[in-house]
């Protein structure tokens, strides 16, 4: 009898493990509403309709933010949506499409604001109908309880003609073959939050290789709840800045990486390029930063902020890898491993010294800008009636160097020609002005007390060296071989070398501007002060300055903060108030 019931036992448990077990949704409504989360904001859903216009062929994308109605509209002039093509996108959500003329890569497109508004609709007519029409009109509240399957209402828009010169009796001539309205959007101000920037910039980041083949324009405009006003055209970038070398660097996971990377062009702000990464067979990119961040698990620090930097700008293709369904970043498996390989060996062979090269030339850039500033406070401390004996030195030179706007000098005392520019801190006048101050000085000769103030850099005009002319002060900026010196003063030239690899100068250097400009006007006075003396005191005297700099440079990065000077109006406020409560009522000095 326990044998038979041992046998029946087995047989019941062989047919449990042969079953099978049935995964039902409890509402395929919920489900959809809960897939539009795929888009966190508003802002990500605007991309994906900018995406679908553009995989439609649009030349033309209107975008119009109503925040004061919470209403948001997306037209389009691309090649529109018959029923079959709408039914079929609606069908594939969450599955890829792969076929040309998408709505939507992966289906969600259609559905990626229900969670965001009371209501969406969707109108369009298929390219050669212009009067087709069709409305669909997505209601969240309505699709979350709809278990089996999910109806979207949809009805003809008779009333509406594309591209006509007049339309009929009761038509209204559009121009946009497809309308997206998302009306009461959220009022969460972090979800719902659209700026110009972040929409025009992201827009750029991830369609200006689309729109720069389709030719298409994106107008924008934000109204806000105080019936304020913005607009902006958006337009494919060119890249405009020097073009390096194209490279493909195959990985056996990443496949083949084309690197299309230029120099970003400089700005009186300095260098802005974005460069993009993305799929060889898409043209949706995504900005590196993004990207970086995503893959900084493989991707080496170096290489990362080099491209990241603004120094470079264009796009990095890679056959192999493929986007994940957000968009924002690549799926994690070999191909993005190799992709990354692939960026790191054009970095080390390639990008490496492009950067280096252009990290410098930034550093002298800024060196001579903050030079010019400081040097004019120097401009006024000589040429103030206290400090006449720092004005002498200058007249010890013993050659000056002039410009296009000097007077001509005799040629026996022309000595040569700078080979570095200087800016003077008159900055760079009109060939209208330049011309009118040399005819007066033709008249009138040079001003006796005229002294030049310049800065040696990267950029400026070649001076000519003058004996005994034009007598004035340059500062440049110096790798001083074999000396522990932080500066040298040329009195030949009247050049001011700065050592750029001394302790002092670097630790300045990392500070703040202001921090930086003071340190080297002290060193200006220092170095004229100390040839007021004579000669015989020089060598001793500049023993001591050299003592007392560690404490001035430590002050000088450290003073503000210690002491509780804080930069901004409001903020110094408070610290002058902290400190009269800290020590009460202070009498006036009768020397003030």
């Amino acid at each position: 009898m326990t044998r038979e019931i041992s046998e029946i036992s087995v047989k019941t448990a062989k047919r449990s493990e042969m079953g099978k077990s049935v995964l039902q949704l409890y509402s395929l409504g919920e489900t959809i509403i809960q897939l539009a989360e795929t888009y966190p904001t508003l802002l990500d859903v605007l991309f994906e309709k900018v995406q679908n216009a553009l995989d439609e062929g649009a030349t033309r994308i209107w975008i119009v933010d109503n925040k004061k109605s919470r209403h948001l509209t997306v037209r389009d002039n691309g090649e529109g949506a018959s029923r079959e093509r709408f039914e079929s996108a609606l069908a594939h959500v969450g599955r890829t499409m792969k076929a040309e003329g998408k709505l939507g890569r992966f289906g969600r497109g259609l559905i990626s604001s229900l969670n965001k508004c009371q209501r969406c609709i969707f109108t369009s007519s298929p390219k050669n109908e212009p009067r087709g029409y069709l409305e669909w009109t997505f209601i969240p509240e309505d699709i979350k309880v709809q278990c089996d399957k999910v109806v979207i209402p949809m009805r003809s828009r008779p009333d509406f003609v594309y591209g006509v010169a007049k339309g009929k009796h009761g038509e209204l001539v559009v121009d946009w073959r497809t309308e997206v309205r998302i009306e009461e959007y959220t009022e969460d101000r972090v979800i719902g939050r659209v700026t110009m920037e972040s929409l025009a910039e992201g827009i750029l980041e991830r369609f200006n290789s689309s729109m720069h083949r389709l030719g298409t324009i994106v107008s924008i405009r934000l109204r806000d709840a105080r019936g304020g006003e913005e607009y902006r055209e958006v337009r494919a970038k060119e890249y405009h800045g020097a073009v390096l070398e194209e490279v493909v660097i195959n990985d056996p996971d990443g496949g083949d990486v084309l690197f299309r990377l230029f120099l970003a062009p400089k700005t009186a702000k300095g260098r802005h390029g974005k460069v993009l990464v993305g799929e060889a067979d898409n043209e949706f990119r995504i900005a590196f930063a993004k990207f970086a961040s995503s893959a900084s698990e493989w991707l080496r620090p170096d290489a990362g902020q080099a491209l990241s930097s603004g120094i470079f700008e264009g796009e990095i293709l890679s056959s192999k890898v493929k986007l994940n369904v957000r968009r924002k970043s690549f799926e994690t498996d070999a191909s993005l491993v190799g992709f990354v390989a692939a960026i790191e060996k054009w970095y080390a062979t390639v990008g490496r010294q492009h950067f280096n090269e252009a990290q410098s030339s930034r550093k002298e850039e800024r060196w001579q800008e903050l030079g010019i500033r400081s040097m004019k406070a120097i401009e006024s401390l000589l040429t103030n009636q206290g400090f006449e004996y720092l004005r002498e030195v200058v007249t010890k030179f013993r050659a000056g160097n002039i410009g296009k706007e000097h007077t001509p000098p005799d040629e026996e005392s022309v000595e040569g020609v700078e080979e570095r520019p200087q800016k003077s801190i008159d900055g760079v006048t009109s060939k209208r002005t330049r011309k009118a101050n040399a005819k007066k000085r033709d008249k009138e000769g040079e001003h006796p007390r005229h002294i030049p103030f310049t800065v040696i850099g990267p950029q400026g005009q070649r001076r000519r060296t003058v004996r005994s002319n034009s007598l004035g002060l340059a500062l440049s900026y110096e790798d001083i071989p074999n000396s522990e010196k932080l500066w040298e003063l040329d009195m030949d030239k009247g050049i001011l070398q700065l050592n750029i690899c001394h302790p002092y100068f670097v630790e300045c250097d990392k500070a703040a501007d202001s921090v930086f400009m003071r340190f080297q006007e002290y060193l200006v006075v220092q170095a004229l002060t100390l040839h007021a003396m004579p000669e015989e005191w020089q060598e001793h005297q500049r023993l001591v300055l050299d003592e007392i700099m560690p404490a001035y440079v430590y002050m000088l990065v450290n003073g503000d903060k210690l002491a509780g000077r804080l930069p901004g109006g409001k903020r110094q406020e408070r610290a002058k108030a902290a400190l009269k409560d800290a020590l009460g009522p202070v009498e006036e000095s009768p020397c003030a």
